[in-house]
């Protein structure tokens, strides 16, 4: 039970994501394995590098962002998100995503 408490942790954190939680689940109850040893294989601890990640924004942004961000700036968010997850999968989302509101108020 504490494993999955901490499980639960992880995923509040963004230290982990929907997939992953799935796999440390099926590892839990197949293996019996330690949940920190599982969790530990699949933790994002990556030094985000903030300038990167802002180049990309850069590259990514174009006028109809620019008009979302008025009406749905939630679902900009996501969108870069994404982007920034397929190129930059090791790097937490958590600190991603405060990046990514950073340059969105620059934005509006």
């Amino acid at each position: 039970m504490k494993s999955y408490c901490e499980l639960f942790g992880y995923w509040k954190e963004k230290k982990l994501d929907n997939e992953e939680i799935k796999t440390i689940i099926k590892e839990l109850i197949e293996t019996r394995k330690n949940f920190a040893v599982l969790a530990k294989k699949y933790e994002k601890n990556a030094n985000v590098n903030e300038n990167l990640i802002e180049q990309e924004l850069k590259s990514l942004w174009n006028e109809d962002f620019s008009k979302m961000i008025i009406t749905n700036q939630q679902k900009v968010q996501n969108y870069l998100l994404g982007q920034i997850r397929k190129k930059m999968p090791d790097y937490p989302p958590k600190e991603v995503i405060l990046i990514i509101i950073n340059f969105l108020k620059e934005k509006k």
